[in-house]
């Protein structure tokens, strides 16, 4: 009875079940890698947490300031292509 049941099997099936598992362990291996990296990150900032980052204001105010100072070149766009034919 097994052999009439195995015969039955179209062979999409047997595809379908082989992408389908393949499929599934490439989502289980990223989603490890995912939340592996997470928890890396979160070590990391616990870590570093207790440090007290010191924003100097004149170096911040100089570097936007030489940024949105800064000279804009015009491009010039001609009116006429000249085919050089």
């Amino acid at each position: 009875m097994s052999m009439k049941i195995l015969e039955k099997i179209d062979k999409f099936y047997l595809i379908l079940i082989l992408v389908l598992g393949i499929s599934g362990a490439i989502v289980v291996f990223t989603f490890r890698g995912i939340f592996a990296s997470i928890l890396t990150a979160y070590e990391i900032d616990l870590q570093t947490g207790s440090n007290d980052f010191k924003i100097e204001k004149e170096k911040q105010d100089q570097a936007s300031a030489s940024f949105y100072e800064r000279q804009q070149v015009k491009l010039e766009i001609r009116d006429e292509i000249k085919s050089p034919l």
